[in-house]
């Protein structure tokens, strides 16, 4: 292996997943230098956390080269004087993509910052409120003269959440970004009457930095940007905000504007009568998100799936109004990659199955379809034939059974992520593809849960928590025949390239299936919380099965015990995430096999687990030195030994 070249190696490294790329890169120095190419490090991703110091910026950065860095939540106090500044020059030289989450960071430290990232092409603010709140963010011309040359790469611009961003400001900082073209300004307070703040300016377009508003963000400033950079502008958020019909309508019309994305998630003003302008005077539209857009109807729906023939992403979650009648026209939409139509409670599956599955819509990869309870095994089935390109299906809380496990189980070869949480009638049958054709389907569990329990509150329920369509009737056997043949029915394990997989409250599994299928050698996730039935037995598989596991979900899984966890933190050397909540058989034991084992453990979630004593969490949370969150809410409210961990 040493004789490899590391060119070579390089190039084997960029098919790998990233957990694989990390460990790999610890086996020698030269597997080292190969991890470090420059094409590996541009899809590497930085992140320094609340944590994170401004020595642990510096060892990271100084030593690597960094392409991708994000702050999340950093909050330690810089200084302009301090020896963390003067590196910038070294740590950002090669910095393309610059994201700030929640960070509590000054004007002029963000400035000097800026001023070293002479490669950056994308810049994202998020919720950085003492970054606005003097209002002297580049307010020295000699800051903004210094700064123009080397930000006027930046190409996308986010700049969301900002409780104290006003005209004036972010004028400033689209002045050092001449080259914008994906605009974000999601979550702000925009002022869309802004009459009141501009007394005695007659023509707000005769507006300069003098006039601009120091207080607030006015929509009059934001569309006039559009307006002058109309023809480089091609994506724009205004998610989170209170855009409404009329002033969506006035950016949408701009001549010569061409938007290719457009984010309006969470704009309760947007209604059909929005939708259609957009259709009209933007029809090379290729990503629209109106998620929770709650008054878009059927006829928005229609205008979309007619007019926007070149969409590749539609998302749709919440917009509980529409309906099979205008579902069915998606097989308008050719070019359809993403979509997401979760908690769209009115649709059926006939309606789906009209709009997917007449082979027009042959290049969706990802299909999410949550609590869409009226979507039952005849469009599941119907689709594994259709959509073979298929790597995400999110069916969760859908009325689908064995029959849709076993046919996509065959039928879609390429699918990494899988989520059927909440779909009760899952059996072992499904999983190892047992099923009997012959035989009768069996009748569905009624209610949210066990003995109508409301998934949400554990409570009773005597009427239905939500009202829903009436639903398709089942398949029948004759059905079942010419939908499935014996030769497809294989165990669920046959996709080999699954990498997520969620079986939440899939109540009738057990062991038997558990143990045997799950062998998935790229699995990185798995749920399988709120199943009473799995023991020990299921993580003994796991932990043979699944090396490469790095989360993992057991909540309310009552009859696993010390030894499976034991057995898992010896085997399960990537393991990261960890949630065994409410897992009574659990003791201090637990805790000590994670501190001698899970040495990778990053987050850990031990609530409700009353033979664990909080004094054991608290020693695992000061000496497993990566640990970065636990849950430990009401532990030890039953007597336990104490923990022996030094």
């Amino acid at each position: 292996m040493e004789n490899i070249p590391t060119e070579v190696l390089s190039y084997v490294f960029y098919f790998l997943d990233i957990s694989d790329y990390k460990v790999a890169a610890l086996v020698s120095r030269k597997w080292y230098a190969a991890s470090r190419d420059s094409k590996l490090m541009k899809g590497t991703a930085y992140r320094f956390g609340c944590s994170a110091t401004e020595k642990d910026v510096e060892s990271v950065m100084l030593n690597s080269r960094a392409y991708n860095v994000i702050f999340d939540g950093f909050d330690s106090p810089v200084s302009m004087n301090s020896s963390f500044v003067k590196e910038f020059p070294k740590m950002f030289a090669n910095v393309k993509r610059l994201t700030f989450k929640n960070c509590d960071i000054i004007p002029a430290v963000f400035t000097s910052m800026l001023l070293e990232c002479k490669m950056l092409t994308h810049l994202s603010v998020t919720g950085c409120n003492s970054l606005f709140m003097t209002g002297l963010l580049l307010s020295k011309k000699e800051e903004i003269d210094q700064i123009t040359g080397v930000t006027e790469n930046i190409k996308e611009l986010s700049l969301s959440y900002q409780k104290y961003l006003s005209d004036r400001v972010l004028n400033r900082i689209l002045s050092i970004c001449p080259a914008v073209c994906h605009l974000g300004l999601a979550g702000n307070s925009i002022i869309f009457h802004s009459s009141d703040y501009y007394k005695g300016i007659q023509c707000r377009s005769n507006a300069c930095e003098e006039t601009a508003n120091s207080a607030v963000l006015t929509f009059a400033n934001i569309i006039k940007f559009i307006s002058n950079h109309s023809s480089a502008i091609k994506a724009l958020n205004f998610s989170r905000t209170l855009i409404n019909c009329e002033a969506l309508s006035t950016v949408v019309t701009i001549e010569t504007l061409q938007l290719c994305e457009l984010y309006l998630s969470c704009c309760q003003e947007i209604s059909d009568s929005a939708v259609l302008s957009i259709c009209k005077n933007q029809p090379l539209l290729s990503v629209l998100d109106v998620s929770e857009c709650v008054s878009i109807t059927d006829k928005g729906m229609t205008d979309i799936c007619k007019s926007l023939c070149n969409l590749k992403t539609l998302l749709l979650a919440k917009c509980r109004q529409i309906t099979q009648q205008s579902v069915s026209q998606l097989h308008n939409l050719h070019q359809l990659e993403r979509l997401d139509m979760s908690s769209c409670f009115l649709i059926t599956t006939n309606g789906i199955k009209l709009g997917l599955c007449a082979g027009t819509v042959k290049n969706l990869t990802y299909l999410k379809i949550v609590a869409c309870c009226s979507v039952q095994d005849g469009f599941t089935i119907e689709a594994s034939r259709h959509l073979h390109h298929l790597t995400h299906l999110d069916l969760s809380s859908c009325k689908i059974g064995d029959l849709s496990v076993v046919a996509f189980s065959y039928r879609l070869p390429n699918l990494e992520n899988l989520c059927l949480a909440w779909c009760q009638d899952i059996t072992d049958d499904g999983l190892l593809g047992t099923l009997d054709l012959d035989s009768p389907r069996r009748e569905s569990w009624k209610g949210d849960g066990d003995c109508d329990l409301c998934r949400c509150t554990r409570k009773h329920h005597p009427v239905p928590c939500k009202t829903s369509p009436s639903p398709d009737p089942p398949l029948s056997s004759a059905a079942c025949h010419q939908s499935l043949i014996p030769e497809e029915l294989v165990p669920i394990s046959r996709l080999r390239r699954l990498k997520a997989l969620d079986l939440t409250s899939c109540r009738k599994l057990t062991d038997k299936s558990i143990a045997k299928v799950v062998n998935f050698p790229r699995l990185k996730k798995l749920h399988l919380g709120l199943m009473p039935q799995i023991t020990d037995a299921s993580l003994f598989a796991i932990a043979r099965n699944v090396p490469a596991l790095e989360e993992l979900a057991l909540p309310q899984c009552g009859r696993i015990t010390d030894a499976g966890i034991k057995d898992l933190t010896k085997r399960l050397a990537r393991l990261s995430l960890l949630n065994v909540s409410n897992c009574d058989l659990l003791s201090n034991q637990s805790v000590e096999a994670l501190f001698s084992d899970a040495k990778g453990l990053r987050h850990l979630d031990v609530s409700l687990c009353g033979n664990i004593t909080r004094e054991a969490v608290e020693m695992l949370e000061n000496n497993l030195k990566h640990l970065v969150t636990v849950h430990k809410r009401h532990v030890g409210t039953k007597a336990g030994p104490h923990c022996n961990v030094r």
